[in-house]
Parts: structure tokens; sequence; C-alpha cells
């Protein structure tokens, strides 16, 4: 069974870019879209599109969530609307639920971007740790020095 909470933030995630073309028609706009994200890539966005798009527009909240979306992709608040909009939506249709998880399987993984300002660090992706100035390390489970007691591999309290 598929997580459907899961399953909208992945959907969101996937066609959060894509969103401003999408909602525009239009060979000019695909054509843009095409050069900017790769052809592939926005055939993927548009069949995944095709199938939520009619559920989306029967839904005023969710028309208006995704419209807000479209101007603004990269605010955490909007991609968060349209997540839980999608997850009723998808509740709603399992067999549209099944068919919207195959569409994003097949899109695969999606590259992302940093952009840095400054000093500091970025650690992307599953695991990732990043050392800024002065070697200060950003992440999960970074050790300096030696671990803490109880922990794997560290100093064990004296018997």
């Amino acid at each position: 069974m598929v997580d459907l909470a899961t399953l909208a933030t992945g959907v969101v995630a996937f066609l959060a870019p894509f969103l401003p073309y999408l909602q525009q028609a239009g060979e000019k706009v695909a054509e843009e879209v095409g050069e900017k994200f790769g052809e592939g890539l926005w055939d993927k966005a548009k069949a995944l599109w095709g199938k939520l798009s009619p559920e989306i527009a029967a839904k005023d909240h969710a028309q208006g969530a995704v419209e807000v979306l479209a101007k603004r992709p990269d605010d955490p608040r909007a991609k968060g609307a349209v997540e839980l909009q999608i997850e009723e939506i998808l509740a709603a249709k399992p067999g549209l639920a099944s068919e919207v998880a195959q569409l994003l399987q097949a899109a695969g993984p999606r590259a992302s971007w940093a952009h840095l300002v400054g000093d500091g660090a970025i650690a992307q992706g599953k695991g990732a740790v990043a050392a800024g100035k002065g070697g200060v390390a950003a992440g999960r489970d970074v050790v300096i020095g030696a671990p803490w007691p109880g922990m794997p591999g560290g100093p064990r309290e004296r018997e």
C-alpha cells in the first residue's frame, strides 16, 4: 500500500518547478520548458499533471492552492497546502493513487540544486555532510573527536 502523505510530498516536489508552465498553453511554452528542464522531464511532468489536474480543478481549495504554488514554487507553506489537497484527492481515489505512484516512480529521482551565499556549508541528500568555514560540519550523526558515551564505538564507563 502506498503512503499517501509521502506520495503527495513527492508529487509536489516533482511538479512545483513545472506548475507555472503546466498552467500555460502553447508551443512556445513547451519549447522553453523543454530547454530548461529537458524534454524527458517535461513529458513526465505533463503526464503526471494530466492525471491530477482534472481532480484539482474540481476542488476549489486545491485549485487555489496550486495557483499559489505556481506563483511561489519555493514556499514551503504553499507546498504543504498542495500536498494536503493532493493527499485528500488520492485518498478518495485509490486507483488514481496507484497510477500517480507509477508515474512518479517512472520520472525517476530529481536532482536538486543549492546556492551558497557567504561562508557556510550545504549538505544535500540522504546522509550528506558538508564542512563549512573553519571545518565545522553540518549534517546528521557527525562526530568530532571521541564519540559520546553510549554511542557505538564510544568510550565505556569503567567498571
